[in-house]
C-alpha cells in the first residue's frame, strides 16, 4: 500500500509545488472524484426549488436519488423533468413525504431508504440538506414564532437529516 503525503493547511508546500499534485485528488480522472455511480443519495427539501435541482445534479453524476419533502407531492413540472432523466440514465428516484423538524420520522424514512437502496445493489451514501425556510419580512414586524419555526427547519432540521443519515450508513456497512 502506498504511503500518503500529508499537505499542511496552514502553510504552502515546499518547492513551489502547486497542492492539487501533492494529494490524491491529482492521480483520478476528475469524473470519478465526483461519480456517484451505484450510489444513492437523499435530498430534503427535494419536492421543488433547489433540492430538486440538486436531485437532478445527482443523477446526472450517475446517483440514484430519494427526495424528501413536507409536500404531499413534489412540484408536478420539476418531478417530470427529474423522471424523465433518470429514465434515460437508468437511475431511480423516490418520493418520500417527510417534515425534517420530526426526529422519529426522518429516521423512519432514512432507514427506508437505505434499505431501498440495497435492494437496487447502490448503497445509500448520503444526504444533502435543502430543507430550508426564508421569508421576506422587516426584522421590527417578524413574528418569533415563524422565527422558530424557521429555527426548527434550517437548523433542526439538518441536524435530523446528518444524524439519521450517518446511522443509516452506519447500519449499512455492518450489514455488508
Amino acid at each position: 500500500m502506498a504511503t500518503q503525503k500529508i499537505v499542511s493547511d496552514i502553510e504552502l508546500p515546499p518547492g513551489g509545488v502547486p497542492e492539487s499534485e501533492e494529494t490524491p485528488a491529482a492521480l483520478a480522472p476528475t469524473f470519478n472524484l465526483f461519480s456517484l455511480e451505484g450510489k444513492t443519495i437523499a435530498v430534503t427539501g427535494g419536492g421543488r426549488g433547489l433540492g430538486i435541482t440538486l436531485a437532478l445534479a445527482i443523477v446526472e453524476a450517475g446517483g440514484n436519488v430519494a427526495c424528501l419533502d413536507i409536500l404531499e407531492t413534489p412540484s408536478p413540472e420539476e418531478w417530470a423533468v427529474l423522471t424523465k432523466l433518470a429514465k434515460a440514465s437508468r437511475r431511480s428516484v423516490s418520493y418520500h413525504k417527510c417534515d425534517v423538524t420530526d426526529e422519529s420520522a426522518v429516521e423512519e424514512v432514512m432507514n427506508s431508504i437505505a434499505q431501498e437502496a440495497d435492494t437496487l445493489k447502490a448503497p445509500f451514501w448520503g444526504a444533502v440538506a435543502c430543507a430550508g425556510i426564508q421569508q421576506q419580512i422587516a426584522a421590527l414586524d417578524y413574528p418569533a414564532a415563524d422565527f422558530d419555526r424557521i429555527l426548527r427547519v434550517n437548523v433542526t432540521g439538518v441536524f435530523n437529516t446528518c444524524k439519521y443519515t450517518a446511522r443509516a450508513n452506519r447500519q449499512a456497512i455492518h450489514r455488508r
